[in-house]
Protein backbone atom coordinates (compact mmCIF):
# COMPACT_ATOMS: atom_id res chain seq x y z
CA UNK A 1 0.00 0.00 0.00
CA UNK A 2 1.14 3.45 -0.86
CA UNK A 3 1.95 6.00 2.00
CA UNK A 4 1.83 9.67 0.50
CA UNK A 5 2.96 12.56 2.85
CA UNK A 6 2.78 15.89 1.85
CA UNK A 7 6.25 17.90 0.80
CA UNK A 8 4.29 21.55 0.49
CA UNK A 9 2.27 24.02 -1.45
CA UNK A 10 -0.10 20.98 -2.19
CA UNK A 11 2.62 18.59 -3.36
CA UNK A 12 2.61 14.50 -2.08
CA UNK A 13 5.20 12.23 -2.76
CA UNK A 14 5.26 8.36 -2.10
CA UNK A 15 7.08 7.28 0.92
CA UNK A 16 8.10 4.29 -0.41
CA UNK A 17 10.00 5.28 -3.81
CA UNK A 18 12.29 7.55 -1.34
CA UNK A 19 15.92 6.47 -0.85
CA UNK A 20 17.27 9.79 1.11
CA UNK A 21 16.26 12.98 2.28
CA UNK A 22 19.28 15.52 2.20
CA UNK A 23 20.03 19.12 2.86
CA UNK A 24 21.03 21.13 -0.25
CA UNK A 25 24.26 23.13 0.78
CA UNK A 26 26.68 20.55 -0.26
CA UNK A 27 29.00 21.04 -3.26
CA UNK A 28 27.93 17.49 -4.66
CA UNK A 29 24.53 17.67 -3.77
CA UNK A 30 24.18 20.95 -5.62
CA UNK A 31 26.10 19.06 -8.76
CA UNK A 32 23.42 16.59 -8.50
CA UNK A 33 20.63 18.61 -8.18
CA UNK A 34 22.03 20.31 -11.32
CA UNK A 35 22.61 17.38 -13.28
CA UNK A 36 19.14 16.37 -12.67
CA UNK A 37 17.67 19.56 -14.06
CA UNK A 38 19.48 19.76 -16.83
CA UNK A 39 18.54 15.73 -17.53
CA UNK A 40 14.85 16.66 -16.62
CA UNK A 41 14.68 14.42 -13.70
CA UNK A 42 14.20 17.02 -11.12
CA UNK A 43 10.52 17.86 -9.95
CA UNK A 44 10.49 21.23 -7.88
CA UNK A 45 7.95 21.52 -4.92
CA UNK A 46 9.06 24.55 -3.87
CA UNK A 47 6.90 27.02 -5.74
CA UNK A 48 9.73 29.46 -5.60
CA UNK A 49 10.28 29.34 -2.46
CA UNK A 50 14.02 28.76 -1.36
CA UNK A 51 15.07 24.61 -1.67
CA UNK A 52 15.27 23.42 2.21
CA UNK A 53 15.48 19.85 1.53
CA UNK A 54 16.60 17.20 -1.62
CA UNK A 55 14.66 14.04 -1.94
CA UNK A 56 16.38 11.60 -3.70
CA UNK A 57 13.51 9.04 -5.06
CA UNK A 58 14.99 5.30 -6.52
CA UNK A 59 13.88 5.95 -9.98
CA UNK A 60 16.87 8.72 -10.28
CA UNK A 61 14.04 11.70 -9.89
CA UNK A 62 15.23 14.07 -6.79
CA UNK A 63 12.66 16.73 -5.44
CA UNK A 64 12.81 19.63 -4.14
CA UNK A 65 11.17 21.09 -1.56
CA UNK A 66 10.65 24.10 0.93
CA UNK A 67 10.65 22.22 3.95
CA UNK A 68 12.99 21.04 6.66
CA UNK A 69 14.49 17.60 5.89
CA UNK A 70 13.74 16.57 9.41
CA UNK A 71 10.17 18.12 8.91
CA UNK A 72 9.55 15.41 6.02
CA UNK A 73 11.20 12.77 7.96
CA UNK A 74 8.78 12.89 10.90
CA UNK A 75 6.14 13.28 8.76
CA UNK A 76 7.22 9.68 6.89
CA UNK A 77 7.82 7.92 10.15
CA UNK A 78 4.82 9.00 11.22
CA UNK A 79 2.65 6.68 8.73
CA UNK A 80 4.80 3.81 9.22
CA UNK A 81 3.46 0.70 11.48
CA UNK A 82 5.94 -0.05 14.47
CA UNK A 83 8.41 -2.19 13.32
CA UNK A 84 9.30 -0.49 10.79
CA UNK A 85 9.72 2.59 13.16
CA UNK A 86 12.03 0.55 15.10
CA UNK A 87 14.28 -0.41 12.20
CA UNK A 88 14.53 3.69 11.93
CA UNK A 89 15.80 3.66 15.16
CA UNK A 90 18.64 1.37 14.33
CA UNK A 91 19.03 2.90 11.27
CA UNK A 92 19.27 6.27 13.17
CA UNK A 93 22.02 4.20 15.21
CA UNK A 94 23.92 3.15 12.17
CA UNK A 95 27.21 4.02 11.53
CA UNK A 96 28.04 6.69 9.03
CA UNK A 97 30.39 6.11 5.53
CA UNK A 98 33.60 8.77 5.99
CA UNK A 99 35.81 9.25 2.96
CA UNK A 100 39.30 10.43 3.27
CA UNK A 101 41.15 12.40 0.60
CA UNK A 102 44.25 14.24 1.13
CA UNK A 103 47.51 15.46 -1.13
CA UNK A 104 50.44 12.59 -1.29
CA UNK A 105 52.17 13.31 2.12
CA UNK A 106 49.83 14.96 3.80
CA UNK A 107 49.44 12.31 6.36
CA UNK A 108 46.28 10.05 5.28
CA UNK A 109 47.49 7.04 6.27
CA UNK A 110 49.08 7.81 9.62
CA UNK A 111 45.93 9.63 10.35
CA UNK A 112 43.74 6.63 9.44
CA UNK A 113 45.80 4.19 11.67
CA UNK A 114 45.55 6.77 14.81
CA UNK A 115 42.28 6.62 14.75
CA UNK A 116 41.95 2.75 14.68
CA UNK A 117 44.16 2.97 17.28
CA UNK A 118 42.28 5.27 19.58
CA UNK A 119 39.05 4.76 18.62
CA UNK A 120 36.52 1.86 18.91
CA UNK A 121 34.12 3.30 16.48
CA UNK A 122 35.79 3.13 13.36
CA UNK A 123 36.45 0.08 11.01
CA UNK A 124 38.43 0.14 7.89
CA UNK A 125 37.00 -0.34 4.38
CA UNK A 126 38.25 -3.61 2.88
CA UNK A 127 39.03 -3.69 -0.45
CA UNK A 128 37.96 -6.26 -2.92
CA UNK A 129 41.17 -7.51 -5.80
CA UNK A 130 41.76 -10.57 -8.77
CA UNK A 131 45.34 -9.99 -8.18
CA UNK A 132 47.10 -13.07 -5.68
CA UNK A 133 47.65 -12.29 -2.00
CA UNK A 134 51.27 -11.86 -1.26
CA UNK A 135 53.19 -13.44 1.63
CA UNK A 136 51.42 -12.80 4.93
CA UNK A 137 48.55 -11.52 3.55
CA UNK A 138 44.81 -12.96 4.69
CA UNK A 139 42.36 -12.76 3.15
CA UNK A 140 39.11 -10.25 4.73
CA UNK A 141 42.08 -8.54 6.54
CA UNK A 142 44.24 -6.86 3.89
CA UNK A 143 42.04 -7.52 1.02
CA UNK A 144 39.25 -9.82 -0.28
CA UNK A 145 40.73 -12.28 -3.18
CA UNK A 146 39.06 -13.14 -5.74
CA UNK A 147 39.24 -14.84 -9.23
CA UNK A 148 38.50 -12.54 -12.12
CA UNK A 149 35.31 -13.59 -12.69
CA UNK A 150 33.83 -13.75 -9.44
CA UNK A 151 34.82 -9.53 -9.20
CA UNK A 152 33.17 -9.00 -12.54
CA UNK A 153 29.81 -11.09 -11.36
CA UNK A 154 29.66 -8.99 -8.51
CA UNK A 155 30.04 -5.88 -10.89
CA UNK A 156 27.04 -7.47 -12.98
CA UNK A 157 25.24 -6.93 -9.68
CA UNK A 158 25.95 -3.63 -8.77
CA UNK A 159 27.93 -4.95 -5.85
CA UNK A 160 30.60 -1.98 -5.39
CA UNK A 161 30.68 1.12 -4.22
CA UNK A 162 33.27 2.02 -6.82
CA UNK A 163 35.98 -0.19 -8.24
CA UNK A 164 39.03 0.62 -11.18
CA UNK A 165 41.63 -1.59 -12.98
CA UNK A 166 45.56 -1.32 -11.94
CA UNK A 167 48.23 -2.74 -13.63
CA UNK A 168 45.82 -5.70 -15.00
CA UNK A 169 43.83 -6.33 -11.68
CA UNK A 170 40.50 -5.14 -10.89
CA UNK A 171 40.34 -3.24 -7.21
CA UNK A 172 37.17 -1.83 -5.34
CA UNK A 173 35.01 -1.40 -2.50
CA UNK A 174 32.51 -4.27 -1.74
CA UNK A 175 28.75 -2.33 -0.71
CA UNK A 176 27.89 -4.96 1.20
CA UNK A 177 30.58 -5.10 3.68
CA UNK A 178 30.53 -1.29 3.66
CA UNK A 179 26.78 -1.82 4.80
CA UNK A 180 27.49 -4.60 7.03
CA UNK A 181 29.39 -2.89 8.74
CA UNK A 182 27.65 0.72 8.97
CA UNK A 183 24.36 -1.65 10.51
CA UNK A 184 26.61 -2.57 12.98
CA UNK A 185 26.93 0.69 14.49
CA UNK A 186 30.79 1.35 12.84
CA UNK A 187 31.96 4.25 10.93
CA UNK A 188 33.39 2.83 8.00
CA UNK A 189 36.46 4.89 6.89
CA UNK A 190 37.25 4.93 2.96
CA UNK A 191 40.63 6.73 2.13
CA UNK A 192 40.31 7.36 -1.29
CA UNK A 193 40.53 10.30 -4.47
CA UNK A 194 38.91 13.17 -5.26
CA UNK A 195 37.13 11.45 -8.12
CA UNK A 196 36.21 8.81 -6.22
CA UNK A 197 34.87 10.90 -3.32
CA UNK A 198 32.42 12.24 -5.96
CA UNK A 199 30.96 9.17 -6.64
CA UNK A 200 30.79 8.26 -3.27
CA UNK A 201 28.66 11.41 -2.02
CA UNK A 202 26.79 10.71 -4.97
CA UNK A 203 25.52 6.98 -4.05
CA UNK A 204 25.59 8.20 -0.64
CA UNK A 205 24.51 11.48 0.15
CA UNK A 206 24.68 11.68 3.96
CA UNK A 207 28.53 10.08 3.76
CA UNK A 208 31.44 12.69 5.29
CA UNK A 209 33.62 13.78 3.05
CA UNK A 210 37.15 14.76 4.91
CA UNK A 211 40.51 16.25 2.90
CA UNK A 212 43.49 16.34 4.72
CA UNK A 213 46.29 18.80 3.93
CA UNK A 214 49.51 19.56 6.06
CA UNK A 215 49.71 23.51 7.20
CA UNK A 216 51.13 24.51 4.19
CA UNK A 217 52.49 23.55 1.24
CA UNK A 218 55.76 24.69 1.96
CA UNK A 219 55.34 22.05 4.58
CA UNK A 220 54.13 19.32 2.01
CA UNK A 221 57.15 19.49 -0.23
CA UNK A 222 59.20 19.26 3.28
CA UNK A 223 57.54 16.01 3.84
CA UNK A 224 57.82 14.53 0.49
CA UNK A 225 61.30 15.13 0.92
CA UNK A 226 61.83 14.27 3.99
CA UNK A 227 60.84 10.32 2.85
CA UNK A 228 63.87 9.96 1.21
CA UNK A 229 62.14 7.40 -1.20
CA UNK A 230 61.41 9.41 -4.09
CA UNK A 231 63.60 11.53 -7.01
CA UNK A 232 63.56 15.06 -7.49
CA UNK A 233 60.95 14.08 -10.23
CA UNK A 234 58.79 12.34 -8.80
CA UNK A 235 57.96 14.95 -5.92
CA UNK A 236 58.17 17.98 -8.67
CA UNK A 237 54.83 15.51 -10.46
CA UNK A 238 53.03 15.12 -6.60
CA UNK A 239 53.35 18.72 -5.90
CA UNK A 240 51.99 19.38 -9.64
CA UNK A 241 49.11 16.95 -8.47
CA UNK A 242 48.32 18.61 -5.35
CA UNK A 243 47.71 21.56 -7.50
CA UNK A 244 45.39 20.05 -9.24
CA UNK A 245 43.77 17.95 -6.36
CA UNK A 246 43.60 21.48 -4.62
CA UNK A 247 40.67 22.52 -7.32
CA UNK A 248 38.50 19.95 -5.39
CA UNK A 249 38.89 20.73 -1.79
CA UNK A 250 35.98 22.85 -1.94
CA UNK A 251 33.25 20.36 -2.24
CA UNK A 252 33.98 18.38 0.56
CA UNK A 253 32.61 18.89 4.11
CA UNK A 254 35.35 19.75 6.24
CA UNK A 255 39.23 20.55 5.74
CA UNK A 256 41.71 18.69 8.39
CA UNK A 257 44.68 20.43 9.16
CA UNK A 258 47.33 17.76 9.68
CA UNK A 259 49.76 19.62 11.92
CA UNK A 260 49.41 17.67 15.08
CA UNK A 261 48.39 14.06 14.90
CA UNK A 262 46.54 14.01 17.64
CA UNK A 263 44.61 17.18 17.97
CA UNK A 264 43.80 16.12 13.76
CA UNK A 265 42.32 12.68 14.97
CA UNK A 266 40.92 14.13 17.48
CA UNK A 267 39.16 17.04 15.12
CA UNK A 268 37.64 14.06 12.86
CA UNK A 269 36.10 12.64 15.66
CA UNK A 270 34.41 15.91 16.45
CA UNK A 271 33.38 15.94 13.11
CA UNK A 272 31.95 12.23 12.71
CA UNK A 273 30.05 13.04 16.04
CA UNK A 274 28.43 16.09 14.72
CA UNK A 275 27.83 14.22 11.55
CA UNK A 276 25.91 11.37 13.62
CA UNK A 277 23.57 14.68 14.78
CA UNK A 278 22.38 16.19 11.66
CA UNK A 279 18.53 16.39 11.73
CA UNK A 280 18.16 13.46 9.11
CA UNK A 281 19.93 10.94 11.62
CA UNK A 282 17.92 12.52 15.13
CA UNK A 283 14.49 12.08 13.62
CA UNK A 284 12.78 10.23 16.56
CA UNK A 285 14.42 12.84 18.91
CA UNK A 286 12.81 16.20 16.82
CA UNK A 287 9.32 14.24 16.61
CA UNK A 288 9.56 13.38 20.44
CA UNK A 289 10.47 16.52 21.90
CA UNK A 290 7.83 17.93 19.48
CA UNK A 291 5.07 15.62 20.65
CA UNK A 292 6.01 16.62 24.40
CA UNK A 293 5.84 20.24 23.87
CA UNK A 294 3.00 20.22 21.78
CA UNK A 295 1.25 18.96 25.44
CA UNK A 296 2.54 21.85 26.98
CA UNK A 297 1.25 24.24 24.46
CA UNK A 298 -2.31 22.56 24.31
CA UNK A 299 -1.82 22.95 28.34
CA UNK A 300 -0.90 27.18 27.94
CA UNK A 301 -3.94 28.00 26.37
Amino acid sequence: MNRLIHVGFGNIVNTDKIIAIVSPESAPIKRLVQKAKETGLAIDATQGRRTKSVLVMENSQIVLSALLPETIAGRAQALWPEDEKRTVKKMQNKGILMVISGFSGAGKGTLVKKLLSEYDNYALSISMTTRGPREGEQDGREYFFRTREQFEENIAKNGFIEYAQYCGNYYGTPKAYVEEQMQAGKDVILEIEIQGAMKIKEQFPESLLLFVTPPSAEELQKRLVGRGTETADVIAQRLARAYEESEGMDAYDYIVVNDDLDECAAAVQKYVEAAKNVPSRRVEFITEIREELKGFAKGAK
